[in-house]
């Protein structure tokens, strides 16, 4: 029977002589020393370089060095101090930051809430304005519609005057185109006719061509006056 190259490792570690308890307890020793230690955590704030722990804060670097790297031609020439003596004098220094950036918030806060104020203010004004715009402009409107009325009925009236002076003048003015005509026939007549028929009644037809001149000069007078009156 040919052996397990298994088993013969275990004979061989465990030894050919020895017996079945002693072999039993010699594989559990055995397999106890091969158990590989837990891995320890690596520690915080080493020097990832040296493995040092960081004990000292580089001023011109503003990071934490360890004491091999303050030693270094890197750093050898950089301020350095305690890790705990540089975050004492940072601290300091972001304390002052934070009251100035919190009185520059306060700041900012006031002057938006006063922006805002001013604006909102701005807005109500402008909206108040355009209010009373739109009032004053409504009652402009309505004025100028009373006046285009008021005008209106004004020109209807004119009209209607001017129609009745017109249609009474062009009245008038036909009858003394039919009395003129009817007198010229008249007198072309008398002109044509002998001595005595041009002669007689002649000074009736001479005052009825002065009664004619006279009205034509009052109907002028009379048709400037009543245009006069119109206007």
């Amino acid at each position: 029977m040919e052996t397990s190259p298994v088993l013969s490792a275990e004979q061989h570690l465990l030894g050919k002589t020895s017996g079945p308890t002693d072999n039993w307890e010699t594989w559990w020793k055995l397999q106890n020393s091969f158990i590989c230690p837990p891995v320890k955590p690596q520690e915080q704030n080493l020097c990832e370089k040296h493995e040092e722990k960081l004990r000292l804060f580089c001023a011109e670097d503003q990071r934490m060095i360890c004491v091999v790297c303050r030693e270094s031609k890197e750093h050898k020439t950089h301020s350095a101090s305690p890790v705990e003596e540089a975050a004492e004098e940072y601290k300091v220094k972001l304390q002052e930051w934070l009251r100035s950036l919190r009185k520059e918030e306060e700041y900012k806060l006031k002057s938006k809430v006063k922006e805002e104020e001013q604006y909102k203010a701005t807005k109500d004004r402008l909206r108040t304005e355009k209010k009373k715009l739109e009032s004053e402009f409504e009652k402009l409107q309505q004025l100028l519609k009373e006046n285009e009325k008021t005008l209106n009925e004004k020109l209807e009236k004119m009209e209607k005057k001017i129609n009745m002076v017109e249609n009474a003048n062009i009245t008038k003015l036909t009858n003394q185109i039919t009395s003129l005509k009817a007198l010229i026939t008249e007198i072309e007549k008398k002109c044509e006719a002998s001595a005595w028929e041009l002669l007689k009644d002649v000074g009736s037809t001479l005052s009825r061509c002065n009664n004619v001149k006279l009205q034509c000069l009052e109907m002028v007078k009379s048709y400037k006056g009543k245009y006069n009156q119109v206007y």
